[in-house]
């Protein structure tokens, strides 16, 4: 890609991704969607009292220069209020990303996104021996902190193709790799550059 206790900043209240699929109202046709919803409760520790839903996103919000949420999987929020969404998009037409959603004003940025040399859906790149597959994600996103610093978080890269992998059953083969895949470790040096704006003091 370019470039452990939880807990959220804002207590009584949780957040979730959540995929569908496509509808009239999309603006790409090779786009699920997805959407990110709030759960607020009245008071955490009597759920009985009930709670409000909300959705914070409905997937058709531009993020960065590209398309808005594609096929949102996984997320995790860090004590600073950054929540990070990973994408899953498939074999939709849109290289999987690691997106920012920032909680006290709803500013949006793309943190990480797969290197398209190795994942482009363009035909061209395709065809040339670094292409990898179309079929690729990342997952498992936590933040990690303390020896590895603040604004690091700790997440997997499934790439879904044994490609370049050496053939073969056991040791050093593609049975044993099973797929391209990766345990990568992000720092986030710059919040500013992800969301383009400084957040509210």
């Amino acid at each position: 890609m370019q470039t452990h206790a939880q807990r959220s900043c804002q207590p009584r209240q949780s957040v979730k991704p959540t995929a569908h699929r496509p509808h009239a109202g999309l603006r790409a046709p090779t786009r699920d969607g997805g959407g990110l919803w709030r759960l607020r409760y009245v008071d955490i520790d009597r759920p009985d009292l009930g709670a409000t839903l909300t959705l914070l996103l409905d997937g058709s919000e531009p993020v960065g220069p590209n398309a808005g949420l594609n096929n949102p999987d996984n997320i995790t929020i860090d004590g600073a209020g950054n929540l990070l969404i990973q994408e899953d998009p498939g074999q939709n037409v849109q290289e999987a990303r690691i997106v920012a959603y920032r909680i006290a004003d709803g500013a949006l940025g793309v943190v990480a996104q797969f290197d398209p040399a190795r994942f482009s859906r363009d035909a061209a790149i395709a065809n040339t021996p670094e292409f990898l597959t179309m079929d690729e994600e990342s997952s498992g996103i936590v933040p990690v902190g303390g020896p590895f610093g603040r604004n690091t978080f700790l997440f997997d890269a499934q790439v879904h193709t044994t490609k370049n992998l050496p053939p073969g059953t056991g040791p050093g083969t593609a049975e044993e790799y099973v797929e391209n895949g990766q345990l990568m470790l992000l720092n986030v040096t710059d919040w500013l550059g992800v969301y383009g704006t400084p957040g509210p003091h």
